[in-house]
């Protein structure tokens, strides 16, 4: 997962079964089925040659895709909102903190008002009361966001999108007519094909 910011706000993606379209693309060759540093990629200086005896010498060919941190992304998928429940927090931090507490004898001893060597259910309760205090004066120093927002696949079974793009909407959409042009251009001329065959048959 990452981290999608603009100015509206953040939304953690999960990029899981996503149509990518990167913005970077790399190639490089070498003798072992893991990249490793043998790959004849790491001779920059002499890059043309490496090239040359990587497409001669190297077994495996390695291609790379990828998404850089702070590039623009154009991203379509299931948007959803998760409202955090502050309870859930407090009463976790609660949890932790007599957890702690227990395991802490020389600070579990300070809970022992009448120095009897045990912790009754009233002393007991001043801890707890400490720990939900502490636990809300830890919300109140680093609050969290009153809700997340995830952006993911859609889980309708209609076919929706969803899509992670390096490219602009107006650059896929240009892309999408051009591959339409092309497929119906196509189309015809396979039909007109078959028209001329059939005539030449009569």
């Amino acid at each position: 997962m990452f981290l999608l910011e603009d100015d509206t706000g953040t939304c953690v993606i999960d990029p899981d079964d996503a149509e990518v379209t990167p913005s970077i693309s790399e190639t490089w060759y070498g003798t072992r089925a893991t990249r490793s540093l043998d790959t004849f990629n790491v001779y920059p200086r002499i890059r043309v040659l490496s090239k040359i005896l990587a497409r001669t010498c190297a077994r495996y060919r390695y291609t790379e895709l990828r998404l850089t941190i702070d590039e623009s992304l154009y991203a379509i998928g299931e948007f959803k909102s998760v409202v955090v429940d502050y309870r859930k927090e407090v009463d976790q931090s609660v949890h932790d903190f007599l957890n702690k507490l227990k395991r802490d004898k020389n600070k579990l001893a300070e809970y022992d008002a009448n120095q009897d060597g045990t912790i009754d259910q009233e002393e007991w309760e001043v801890a707890r009361k400490d720990a939900h205090h502490a636990a809300l004066q830890k919300q109140l120093s680093n609050p969290l966001p009153k809700s997340t927002h995830l952006l993911r696949k859609p889980e309708s079974k209609l076919q929706q999108p969803f899509l992670l793009s390096a490219k602009s909407e107006s650059h896929l959409a240009r892309n999408s007519r051009i591959f339409s042009y092309v497929l119906a251009t196509a189309f015809i001329v396979l039909i007109v094909g078959i028209f001329f065959k059939l005539v030449a048959y009569i």
